[in-house]
């Protein structure tokens, strides 16, 4: 409705967990969006994302592997039991005995609302919305993301898309960058230049 807006010409950017809702918006309104964007949005579900992301992001700042399993056994704690109707509160209280280890802060859930976050969202499938997508799809990633299973997503990406026949879609993963798309604290050389010269050529 804004006159400085081109209605047919409306691009969807989601980056990191954007990269769920963007595809989803773009499935539940074709009409409205003319093209996707995801940037190191995972494309497998949260409980895999954030299993991947402890086992790679706790070594990575010195953890030990039994730091990684009690740190994962707690994230299923928490989702298995507010998904059995416990209130993420209960659920907070009764890990009280970890709260201190220097690991925890680097779960997802660490207070009775991101536990409470986290389990809502536990059970997002991103394979529908994906695969009802039919509006032009960027999806780029970084090489050395420790948040998100790039090599896994890829290869969902490749099967959902081409079983689907998807019309347009480009996956590029930028070798030695992070999940922000950067390399050694920069932006990735050519990323910027990628998303605007691929939204150009479809938003004209």
């Amino acid at each position: 409705t804004r006159a400085d807006v081109l209605p047919h010409a409306v691009a969807l950017v989601g980056g990191s967990q954007g990269g769920w809702v963007a595809p989803l918006a773009a499935s539940l309104s074709p009409a409205a969006v003319a093209a996707v964007v995801s940037v190191s949005g995972p494309a497998v579900g949260p409980v895999p994302q954030e299993e991947y992301r402890l086992r790679r992001q706790l070594p990575a700042k010195g953890f030990t592997d039994r730091d990684v399993r009690r740190a994962t056994a707690l994230l299923h704690e928490q989702v298995d039991r507010v998904r059995a109707g416990d209130d993420p509160a209960d659920v907070h209280a009764a890990q009280a005995p970890w709260h201190d280890a220097p690991w925890y802060p680097l779960l997802a859930g660490t207070s009775p609302a991101s536990i409470g976050f986290l389990a809502g969202i536990a059970d997002h499938d991103p394979e529908p919305a994906l695969a009802a997508l039919r509006r032009p799809f960027l999806a780029v990633y970084g090489a050395d993301d420790v948040q998100v299973p790039v090599e896994a997503s890829v290869e969902a990406l490749d099967r959902i898309l081409g079983r689907t026949g998807h019309p347009d879609h480009t996956v590029v993963v930028f070798p030695d960058a992070d999940h922000g798309i950067r390399v050694r604290g920069r932006r990735a050389p050519g990323f910027d230049e990628l998303v605007v010269t691929w939204l150009h050529r479809r938003l004209r």
